[in-house]
């Protein structure tokens, strides 16, 4: 079972997916207004290349929070995203007589850096039927440059015979709530496991970590491969399977009983970096909150990509640097990021929550004006004091 970080990324218009590049955009809801589904979509037409033009080898696509994996004849890719507010451009017509430079900012467009991954089918029959399953009821419409409308999504995708007597699924979850993605190599009886040829390009490396892990590193993150299980369908016995990394090419090695239909499952952990273009330092700690949601503190130096839409602190203070409290869900969408400092230096040491799920931070602070009113203490007493904050559980300050 391979469990990918995920990506919801929406433009208004047609759906674009670049590799390698940075771009403008102005991306439509991401939150509490899901405007894609936990499916796969078949693509009509909606999706372009980085050079805008249709790109028909794209045959579905699956796009959650910072993650889109785009299914093709010859193989899959996984595309990674970070995005960072442009603020290197301004109206040219200036500023209206009520309006302020930061409230441009709170519009400007988004610099999206995209890391793609592709995985190839060596030698794998590409004119198989891929196929689609688990329909959802509903459909999906595109407007823009190419219109595409009523378009059916699926929770499975099935490359029937891929490579002989061997299928490859994909799987989307459609339970609510979940947003699991997966896929897995079944083996029909007569098929040789040493046909599956993995070809990896785009990453920064791929390494073999002797530790029965494969790890994939890019600029914007790392997927690691670990946990391979392989099984017979039918009596769940484990069949022994280990993972063989040759260059950019990955293969399974075991040996599978040809009269017997086997499974092989591996698993993928997901890693993502957390920084703007400066120094992020002294993570002290992170913990888990009660929905297994992680949540993460420490200092930062960095005036961009950091803080989400609507954070309680969106804007970097400055002095020698902010702390940064930030909430990740489980399968690695970040929930919400914000600053907290102000014009002298924050660093915090400790993050823990309650049965609520409200969160605390513990640091310490040289600047004044981040107490809450009615506290215990509301005035810096100098050369920096302990502090202590209460987030409630959508990042929010509750006291200080």
């Amino acid at each position: 079972m391979v469990k990918f970080i995920h990506l919801k990324y929406f433009f208004a218009g047609t759906v674009l997916l670049w590799g390698g590049i940075r771009m403008s955009a102005q991306p439509l809801v991401t939150g509490q207004f899901p405007v894609f589904p936990s499916a796969f979509v078949k693509n009509a037409g909606q999706v372009k290349d980085q050079h805008g033009r249709i790109n028909d080898a794209v045959k579905f696509i699956y796009a959650d929070d910072r993650f889109s994996l785009l299914l093709g004849e010859k193989g899959f890719s996984m595309q990674l995203l970070q995005f960072e507010k442009n603020f290197d451009s301004y109206p040219e017509e200036g500023f209206a007589e009520n309006e302020t430079e930061k409230d441009f900012q709170q519009v400007a467009d988004e610099l999206v850096t995209i890391d793609r991954i592709d995985v190839g089918l060596k030698n794998a029959n590409t004119s198989c039927n891929i196929i689609g399953d688990d329909a959802d009821d509903e459909y999906v419409n595109f407007f823009g440059s190419v219109n595409a409308s009523h378009l059916s999504s699926f929770h499975k995708i099935t490359y029937q015979e891929v490579y002989p007597h061997i299928d490859l699924c994909f799987y989307a979850g459609n339970t609510a709530g979940r947003h699991d993605l997966r896929y897995e190599f079944i083996l029909h009886p007569g098929a040789n496991p040493k046909d599956i040829i993995l070809q990896h390009q785009g990453m920064s490396s791929i390494r073999d970590d002797r530790k029965g892990e494969i790890e994939i590193s890019s600029s914007l993150g790392k997927i690691t491969y670990n946990g391979l299980y392989s099984y017979n369908i039918d009596s769940k016995e484990q069949v022994a399977c280990t993972f063989r990394l040759k260059k950019d090419e990955l293969r399974f090695e075991m040996n599978a009983p040809k009269n017997e239909t086997i499974i092989i499952d591996p698993n993928i952990v997901w890693g993502t970096y957390f920084g703007g273009p400066k120094n992020e330092s002294n993570s002290f700690d992170l913990t888990l909150d009660a929905n297994d949601n992680v949540l993460i503190t420490g200092a930062t130096k960095s005036a961009t990509n950091v803080a989400t839409t609507g954070a309680y602190q969106t804007v970097y203070a400055g002095g020698s640097g902010d702390m940064y409290f930030a909430k990740y869900n489980t399968t690695g969408q970040k929930i919400w990021s914000t600053y907290f400092g102000g014009s002298m230096n924050e660093i915090s040491y400790a993050v823990f929550t309650d049965q609520h799920n409200d969160a605390y931070v513990v640091g310490s602070s040289a600047s004044n004006g981040l107490t809450t009113t009615g506290v215990q203490q509301e005035v810096q007493a100098g050369g920096g004091d302990n502090i202590i904050a209460k987030f409630d559980t959508d990042g929010q300050l509750v006291w200080c």
